[in-house]
Formats: structure tokens, sequence, C-alpha cells
């Protein structure tokens, strides 16, 4: 399902695990359920047409917590330019091991860390990274991770978990996969640092 795994250390592990415990980037994890008030349920097709509306709310349920910079990127208010000057030079390296470097030019801006603490539950609903065509490939780099096998790709119903995702452990993968990261049984600390590349021409 991968394209391109390797085991690398940098050097500055336990320095951007340490950064990632600052609160700055505490985000919980949530489901979410839409909700009617008592008031509107019973209102007619009738009502509808007169312009009446059922308003729906939103119950959220807080089910896990990270430590992650994915949505302050996301939303472009917050840039991880420690973690871009670290690993610019490796993913131009596998863009050449894979022959698509000097095929247009590529951004590896969408960069990020994301910790899930000891004792803290934490899981990830499978998801992938695939809005736009030119969002061509995702990777993690596996910096502290536990013994189980947590990141899984997903085949119709089926989880598949790579052999290769011990720490140190990089991955490169296509965007439109669908992956996830399952509860930790024993809540071990949890450390990787993950980001897409993308075609910007």
């Amino acid at each position: 399902m991968y394209i391109h795994i390797e085991n690398w250390v940098h050097g500055q592990e336990d320095y951007f695990l340490k950064k990632y415990c600052d609160d700055f980037f505490f985000r919980g994890l949530y489901d979410s359920e839409d909700i009617m008030p008592d008031r509107r349920k019973n209102i007619s097709k009738q009502d509808i047409i007169k312009g009446i509306e059922k308003h729906k709310q939103v119950k959220d349920t807080m089910y896990g917590k990270h430590w992650t910079g994915y949505y302050k990127t996301d939303e472009g208010i917050y840039q991880d330019t420690e973690l871009l000057k670290t690993y610019t030079p490796k993913l131009t390296e596998i863009l050449k091991k894979i022959r698509l470097y000097g095929n247009g030019i590529f951004s590896y801006s969408s960069i990020w860390g994301q910790l899930a603490k000891e004792g803290v539950p934490c899981y990830i609903k499978e998801h992938n990274h695939f809005s736009h065509p030119k969002q061509m490939l995702s990777w993690v780099h596996f910096v502290k991770v536990p013994e189980q096998k947590c990141f899984y790709f997903t085949s119709g119903d089926k989880k598949l978990y790579p052999v290769h995702q011990k720490s140190g452990d990089l991955m490169v993968f296509p965007s439109y996969l669908y992956h996830g990261v399952d509860e930790r049984k024993n809540l071990e600390e949890r450390f990787v640092i993950v980001g897409n590349i993308i075609k910007t021409m």
C-alpha cells in the first residue's frame, strides 16, 4: 500500500517530542451528533413549506485528546518551520528515489507533529488527505511509538497493518488511501511527525 519505507533518525526527535508536549498544540477529539430541539420535532411539512425549518443542533462528545499542529496548519494560522527545515531535505531525497523530483514544483509545508500522551486516550478515525489531485503523497515518521501496531490502512471493511511501523520508520503512501490509528492498549506515549507532499505546478 505504501510506495517508500526507510528507517531514519535525524537527531531532533527528543526536541520535537518535548515541543509538542506544550498545551499550545492541545486538541480534543470529538464525536458529533445532530440533535433536534424538542420544540422543533413536531413541525409539519406544511410548516416547512411556509418557511419554518427544523433547526439542528450538534452535540459534541469528547472521546480522546492529542497534541498536534494539524488543525493550526490546515487553517493557515501556524507553520512549524523547524519541522519543515528538518524534513525538506529528506522528502526531496525520497522524491528523487521514486523519480518524481523534477516533474513539477512540490510543497512540503503541510507538516505537523502528533502526540498521544501516556495514559491519555487517543485514536484517529479513518480518513485520507486527498481533497485535490495535486495532493499526491502523504507520509508518516514513527518517531516514538509502542510495539503495538496502531497505524492501519483500510480496504473495504478490513484493516491492514503495515509491518514497518516501529520507531524511526518513515513511510510514504498515496494521499487517497484511507488510514487511521487504533487506540493503544496500554495508553503508552506515541509520537509521530506527518505531512503531505503537494504538487503546486
